[in-house]
């Protein structure tokens, strides 16, 4: 109701001469209904497969431990870690369905990413690191 208003508050000098203003009012107040039904359908169908995926998780082996230390996040980190990285979706768009700023998505993101670093430390490392048979770590590049 409030973003309804809002929005005609924020129309009125064009509401003010409309020949008929409660049709263009209850047209906002419509527009408003449907969009925040859309998101509350957005938001529980993203949640579902979040979840769902969580379950899934943990049904896979996998020699690594990626699957498990990923399904071992907690719930925020796994969620913008999944959202940003499998299901490829923007930080303002997981900021949005997570109710944060994308800077907290990306907190979330790294913070996520090295949880998984941790657990799983040689199948992450980037092309630049290797591990040397002492377990050291040295620079390759050239």
């Amino acid at each position: 109701m409030h973003t309804a208003m809002t929005r005609v508050q924020d129309n009125w000098d064009e509401l003010l001469v409309e020949s008929n203003m409660q049709q263009q009012v209850w047209a906002i107040m419509r527009q408003t209904v449907e969009e925040y039904r859309q998101d509350r359908e957005d938001r529980a169908a993203i949640a579902r497969g979040l979840d769902t995926y969580r379950q899934g998780l943990g049904r896979l082996n996998s020699e690594q431990g990626v699957f498990e230390a990923l399904a071992g996040l907690p719930p925020q980190q796994f969620d913008a870690v999944v959202l940003r990285y499998i299901l490829q979706l923007k930080p303002q768009r997981i900021g949005w369905y997570m109710g944060i700023s994308e800077q907290t998505v990306n907190y979330h993101c790294r913070q996520g990413k090295q949880r998984i670093e941790q657990a799983v430390p040689t199948l992450l490392k980037k092309d630049s690191d290797a591990i040397t048979g002492d377990g050291s770590e040295t620079d390759t590049k050239d």
